[in-house]
């Protein structure tokens, strides 16, 4: 579910894994039982661990980002002229492996976001839970956010 030798989590291979879990674990088999219950965690732990991974890797190139403002005036145009000053490597996007999502805005800001747990690129769009309070990890981009002014 994580192939730690290339930073990627599958939310694709977790589903894939679930599914397939699910159906040998369906048999009225005792065995099965402790694994029925056992088997949801590692779901969680590979969304846990992306969600934290994505979070370390936004926040080191949001100091590279700030670094490089600091030193040059204004953001840089991408996330390339980061390295090797201001960061050793830019991480790629720990979901697709592609590179992560990165604009300047007009505010003198920037976004920046690896695409979630659903697998798609949702424009920098934080997913919420229904009652819109929360964040729902399973939905919308994992955004590196400003802090409140």
């Amino acid at each position: 579910m994580v192939d730690v030798e290339h930073r990627i989590v599958s939310p694709a291979t977790v589903r894939k894994n679930k599914e397939a879990a699910n159906r040998e674990l369906n048999h009225g088999w005792p065995y099965n039982v402790l694994a029925r219950m056992v088997f949801p965690a590692f779901e969680s732990a590979a969304i846990r661990y992306a969600r934290g991974q994505s979070s370390v890797d936004l926040a080191r190139i949001a100091i590279a980002l700030e670094r490089y403002r600091l030193a040059n005036g204004d953001y840089p145009a991408s996330l390339d002229a980061l390295a090797p000053r201001f960061i050793d490597k830019v991480p790629h996007d720990l979901i697709n492996g592609q590179p992560l999502h990165y604009r300047r805005t007009g505010e003198g800001q920037f976004v920046l976001y690896s695409v979630g747990w659903n697998d798609r690129d949702d424009g920098g769009v934080v997913g919420l839970s229904k009652s819109g309070q929360v964040t729902d990890y399973k939905q919308g981009d994992l955004v590196w956010r400003y802090p409140a002014r």
